[in-house]
């Protein structure tokens, strides 16, 4: 809040959130989730990614969050349309799947998960690559865009995966995009 203020924005200019948090398998996310959500004001919709590790840089740190904020020229506060596609996994109040403000589009983080919020094909990273891809397709469909309109896809994996593994993930994630 203090930086953004020092930018002359505040917290209903943010757009996107990326939680990284310390999860030894004991925090529900949802409720990590909808704690962050009780700190931003009325009427603040932010897509988010939240991303579970063993630790950050710091002993003893538990979380860190990056936060992008929009705002014009001229500095005034911008529009913005949101998105939550039906059938992705349930994000709680108050953040969204997708938030268009201005030219760009911020997709929240999306993992394999159905819109009951269970694991599709558990286990199966090119199954799971897959929904990944198609539901961000989703939330970029709800504004009139697609895959190839992207400029920045951000991937995390869990640990144990072989170069095999990875490389026939990036190939999945390749067929959704029109060449070159």
């Amino acid at each position: 809040s203090r930086v953004l203020g020092g930018l002359g924005a505040d917290l209903a200019d943010v757009v996107m959130l990326t939680a990284f948090y310390v999860n030894d398998g004991s925090v529900d996310e949802d409720a990590f989730l909808a704690s962050i959500g009780t700190t931003l004001p009325l009427g603040a919709t932010p897509a988010i990614t939240a991303v579970a590790l063993p630790y950050l840089a710091y002993d003893g740190m538990r979380v860190e969050i990056e936060a992008t904020a929009m705002r014009g020229a001229d500095g005034a506060r911008l529009d913005r349309d949101t998105a939550s596609p039906d059938g992705l996994a349930p994000l709680p109040d108050p953040f969204v799947q997708g938030v268009r403000c201005g030219e760009m589009i911020f997709v929240s983080g999306q993992s394999a998960r159905d819109g009951s919020g269970a694991v599709v094909a558990p286990g199966d990273i090119l199954a799971q690559s897959e929904k990944v891809m198609e539901n961000i397709g989703a939330v970029l469909a709800a504004f009139g865009a697609d895959h190839d309109d992207a400029v920045r896809f951000r991937m995390y994996y869990a640990a144990g995966g072989t170069a095999d593994d990875w490389e026939g993930a990036a190939r999945v994630r390749a067929s959704y995009f029109t060449e070159p």
